[in-house]
């Protein structure tokens, strides 16, 4: 939790517009058979947060599957996991792939 919390706070030092009062929100929602554990959403456009949900229940029955998050168009860098990449419809196994929560930010370069 804690490098969780801390990477977080430094993405909002580093980019604060995007989360002070003119920032806006947008719920984004997960494709497939597990779709109802990932609960997502979009601030300003440019970070991507999503969080497993019911993880018991979700295991219980069989795990993620072919679940897919739709992002925003663009490029996708993973703040948690460093030099991990995603745009498109991001599996969301691979997203929760080691951590039940992922923290995006679009990127521009290649």
């Amino acid at each position: 939790k804690g490098e969780v919390t801390a990477a977080a706070l430094r993405l909002r030092a580093r980019r604060p517009e995007l989360f002070g009062p003119a920032a806006a929100y947008a719920p984004l929602g997960a494709e497939g058979p597990a779709a109802a554990h990932c609960a997502a959403f979009v601030r300003s456009g440019e970070v991507v947060t999503a969080v497993t949900r019911l993880s018991l229940r979700l295991a219980e029955a069989g795990g993620w599957g072919d679940t897919r998050l739709p992002l925003p168009p663009g490029r996708w860098a993973d703040v948690l996991t460093p030099g991990r990449r995603f745009e498109g419809h991001a599996r969301v196994a691979e997203l929760f792939e080691g951590l039940p929560v992922a923290l995006l930010e679009r990127v521009t370069e290649p």
